[in-house]
This record gives structure tokens, C-alpha cells and sequence, in this order.
């Protein structure tokens, strides 16, 4: 029954996906940005890693509980109606961030997904309300969400954040209103992604956010802030291409001297893996040493690059291998609680 259900979900997101939502959309981007993260949905829903987990969890011999598959099943459900995911801000600051999603749920599904009621707070900026709610807290988060905002612009564009200045900023660029990413911008060219591309990410600036950082941060944080301090910029990209699986990492350091010492580590860590893994007759282990081969790691000028290609197939076995993994150790954890 259940695994019915799971396909019957996958045929209707699948289905509905009749336009894939495609790059981020620049013009909805502010040119004072500093980062932006964009998450093609519907090219995640329609991979064939995603189909692939999925008829894995649904199977009969699959090692995932029930309760867990009932809830890939809500998840996947809500996933279908979300085309795309754009974030950015001017800062490394949280509250400065805003979110674009381009949808496909009604109004009174979103407002109910973010608790907002008739009676939570509103603000008028033009012709659109500006809702205040507060998000639900995160499990393993230390500090309280605090007040957040969102707007409707239309039927299938819903804004969010927590400042509402960057909200207005957002709108004003919807309507052509305001300055987008100007074709000057490091991110316009970073934000262009390749085919298939699941999510595109570029950050720039971020020796100027780590002095930020450094500021306020203290133990393990300061020395994340001062190995930040010796980055320029930037990207990362995953997506599915000719049956395979890809990730691209690129950064570009302050000086040449720091791109050949982080070169150096990549290719290190890169050995060690390979050291650690490729003799084991374990076939898990043989995997992950078939990954570290499919590593390429290279460096020009101040800029290192890592990337990787990998069979869909083979990353399939390997969410396998590592779900029946987790299974068996829960069940140890289990047995040694009961004794």
C-alpha cells in the first residue's frame, strides 16, 4: 500500500513539473547583493537520483521505517508544487537574507504553513500586504527565530525575510522598480549554471564578511574568520547531466600563495581518502574510493577547482549501502537498550 502511494506521489509531481523553472532569475536579484543561492526544484524532482531513492525507500526489502517513509511521502508531496528557491543578501547576516519562491500552492496554504492567521500583524507598502509571523524553531537551534515577514507579490511569488527594507527592495525589483545585478557584478556570471543543475551558489566579498566575523567570533569561529579572510570569492554547483551525478567548488583566494596551500590540502586529504579506502575488499569503502579517483582538483593563478562526476547508478548503491548501514545500527542501539 505504501509503496503505492510513493509512486502515485512521484506520476503527480512529475507530471505537474510541465515547465522546468530553469536559472535564477537576475532581475529579481539586487545588485547590492552579495551572495545568492538558487534551488531548481523541479530539476531535483524530476532526476533520476531523486526517482531512484525514492523506489529504493519505497521497496519491499527496504530498510527505512515506516513513519519515515510516510514522511518522504508528505515531503515529496510539498516539494511538488514548489518550482524554485532563490536566497540572497548584502551580508553574511542572516536577517539580511531574503527568499523568492516561485509556487504553485495557494495562498491559504502558504499562510497556513507559516502560521500566519487573521489576526497576525500586518503592514501595507503599495498594493501588497506585508504579513509578520514567527517561524517554528528549528530542532538543534540555540537561538529563538524571532519575527519574520512575507509578502504575496502574485498567485505563484511569495517573498520572505526578517528586515523590511530588503522585502521592499525585493518587490520594488519584481515590479522593475529597482537596480538588479548589473552585468558588472562578479555574480551574474557565477549564477549561470550549467546543465542540469540542481543549485547554483556564488558568494563574493568574503575577506570583507570574515572581518565582520572576526569581530564577534571567538575559539574555533575566529579561525574560520581568518582562514575566510584569505578568500576573494566563491561558487558552488550540483545537478544530474548524461546519467551522471556532478559537483563543481570553486574559490578564489586573495593571493596565489594561499590558492597553492589550499591546492596542496585538497590534493591531500584527496590521498588520504584513496589511502584509507582503496585496498578494503568492503565494496562501501571501494566506492568511496572510486569517488576520491573521480576527484579532480586543479589550480589557476588564485583560484583552485574541485570537481566530480559520478554514475547515478553507483551514488544509488551507496545511499543503499549507507541506509541499510544506519537501519542495522538502530537496531543494535535497540537490542543494547532492551538488555
Amino acid at each position: 500500500m505504501m509503496k503505492r502511494a510513493i509512486l502515485a506521489v512521484v506520476a503527480l509531481v512529475m507530471g505537474s513539473s510541465w515547465a522546468v523553472a530553469g536559472p535564477p532569475v537576475k532581475n529579481r536579484i539586487p545588485d547590492t547583493a552579495k551572495w545568492a543561492v538558487h534551488f531548481n526544484i523541479e530539476a531535483i524532482t524530476n532526476s533520476a537520483v531523486a526517482g531512484g531513492i525514492l523506489e529504493m525507500i519505497s521497496a519491499e526489502d527496504s530498510p527505512v521505517p515506516k513513519e519515515r517513509v510516510e514522511e518522504a511521502v508528505k515531503f515529496w508531496e510539498i516539494l511538488g508544487k514548489l518550482k524554485s528557491l532563490t536566497l540572497y543578501g548584502p551580508t553574511s547576516k542572516e536577517t539580511d537574507a531574503v527568499a523568492v519562491a516561485d509556487h504553485r500552492y495557494t495562498e491559504d496554504e502558504i499562510m497556513k504553513v507559516l502560521d500566519i492567521t487573521d489576526n497576525s500583524p500586518t503592514q501595507t507598502y503599495g498594493d501588497y500586504t506585508i504579513y509578520t509571523f514567527t517561524p517554528k524553531k528549528r530542532p538543534k537551534r540555540a537561538k529563538k527565530a524571532g519575527k519574520r515577514l512575507a509578502c504575496f507579490h502574485s498567485d505563484g511569488i511569495v517573498v520572505a525575510g526578517a528586515d523590511l527594507t530588503r522585502i521592499k527592495e525585493t518587490l520594488d525589483l519584481l515590479d522593475g522598480k529597482a537596480k538588479p545585478l548589473t552585468k558588472d557584478n562578479p555574480l551574474t556570471e557565477m549564477l549561470t549554471p550549467s546543465k542540469g543543475s540542481f543549485m547554483v551558489a556564488a558568494v563574493t566579498g568574503i575577506d570583507k564578511m570574515a572581518d565582520a566575523l572576526k569581530k564577534k567570533a571567538t575559539g574555533k569561529k575566529k579561525r574560520h574568520a581568518a582562514f575566510l579572510k584569505k578568500a576573494k570569492s566563491a561558487r558552488f554547483e550540483l545537478g544530474e547531466a548524461e546519467k551522471n551525478i556532478f559537483a563543481v567548488f570553486d574559490l578564489v583566494m586573495t593571493t596565489e600563495e594561499d590558492a597553492v596551500n589550499i591546492h596542496m590540502m585538497a590534493q591531500g586529504i584527496r590521498a588520504m581518502v584513496l589511502f584509507g579506502h582503496e585496498e578494503e575488499n568492503n565494496g562501501k569503502t571501494r566506492k568511496i574510493a572510486e569517488i576520491a579517483k573521480a576527484t579532480e582538483i586543479s589550480r589557476k593563478d588564485k583560484s583552485v577547482s574541485v570537481s566530480i562526476k559520478y554514475p547515478v547508478e553507483d551514488a544509488l548503491t551507496l545511499i543503499h549501502a549507507g541506509m541499510k548501514e544506519k537501519h542495522a545500527a538502530g537496531k543494535d542501539e535497540k537490542e543494547d537498550d532492551s538488555q
